[in-house]
């Protein structure tokens, strides 16, 4: 996507900064899909303000080796992408859901460091995961699987596409026509992804408990055919998660960033942890024990809200979250 053209040859934070339109809407609890909000929804990739909620899903990593051919696949690559305004009219979740990210380093080695996010407010988005991620007792294990290679040597990512689908079979169709295509202009590799789902359908992370529900709501929930149900207290205004897009098409072009992490869960090492807390606690209910560790039950409920009639417990939300989000 070309950028409109202005004095100082590329939109520029001050530009940002002055624009009040976009300052007042980003501001607002967004109640709406219309006007403004519409304008802003059809400029902005899918997966940030909601989740895809797709089954499968896979993660293509690119090292991008030939910078004219590299820009001309994305220009053609951004006719696919799928809008946050497409997403939310999908209500049936039937469709694919594309997005495409680049880093700090994706954005220098195609030339494009002047549209890119304004580094000097967001320097870790500068410094990338493989700089801000370690821990006091250990390194971080690198996946290696997740690195573009040329040999034996691990190149740095570039960027990454993104797919979700219900269909799995549809989706290795996909990702494999754009690995074919990338061929020649840029080294790849491939993460795929998998939704864990309990008994009630509900979408969980891999020790069981409920994933995704202390996330923020940016627009009411629209189901199927139904009329958007409106509760103002549980919106969240749109600086939340977005910034202005430099790169944009107009000056309502928005995005975000997205932290991806791939976190080795020890399930040997935590049902430990559960014995030991429950001895300390003094209780043989493991279940109590293991929401004593992560603040909430499997179902979702809070722990402190424990003992209580189940019409308290499952009317607040649960307040910790596993996986940070964002593009």
């Amino acid at each position: 996507m070309s950028a409109p053209t202005y004095p100082n040859g590329f939109i520029d934070d001050h530009i940002y900064q002055n624009n009040k339109k976009l300052g007042k809407l980003l501001k607002q609890l967004p109640i709406g899909y219309k006007g403004e909000f519409k304008e802003l929804l059809e400029d902005l990739q899918a997966n940030i303000l909601k989740s895809h909620k797709r089954n499968y899903s896979g993660s293509l990593f690119i090292h991008f080796t030939h910078e004219k051919q590299a820009l001309e696949w994305i220009e053609q690559l951004s006719k696919s992408v799928t809008s946050a305004k497409a997403q939310f009219d999908d209500r049936q979740h039937t469709e694919p859901v594309t997005c495409f990210y680049m880093t700090y380093k994706g954005y220098d080695a195609l030339g494009l460091k002047h549209i890119c996010p304004y580094v000097g407010n967001h320097k870790a988005f500068l410094e990338g995961m493989d700089g801000r991620i370690g821990l006091e007792s250990e390194p971080v294990n690198k996946d290696p699987n997740l690195y573009p290679s040329d040999g034996n040597k691990s190149l740095c990512i570039h960027a990454m596409l993104f797919i979700a689908d219900h269909d799995p079979t549809a989706l290795d169709t996909m990702m494999a026509a754009h690995q074919s295509s990338l061929r020649g202009m840029a080294k790849t590799t491939l993460q795929n992804g998998l939704m864990k789902y309990n008994d009630q359908g509900k979408a969980v992370e891999w020790f069981g408990f409920r994933d995704g529900i202390s996330q923020p709501q940016f627009f009411p929930d629209a189901a199927e055919n139904k009329r958007p149900v409106v509760h103002k207290d549980d919106l969240t205004p749109l600086e939340t998660a977005l910034i202005y897009d430099r790169g944009g098409d107009s000056l309502l072009s928005t995005g975000s960033f997205l932290a991806f992490l791939k976190i080795e869960q020890d399930r040997k090492a935590f049902n430990g942890m559960v014995d030991t807390v429950a001895a300390a606690a003094k209780t043989t209910d493991k279940e109590l024990a293991a929401a004593y560790i992560l603040g909430r039950f499997r179902n979702g409920d809070p722990v402190t809200l424990h003992g209580q009639p189940t019409a308290a417990r499952t009317k607040t939300q649960a307040t910790i979250s596993t996986t940070p989000t964002a593009t």
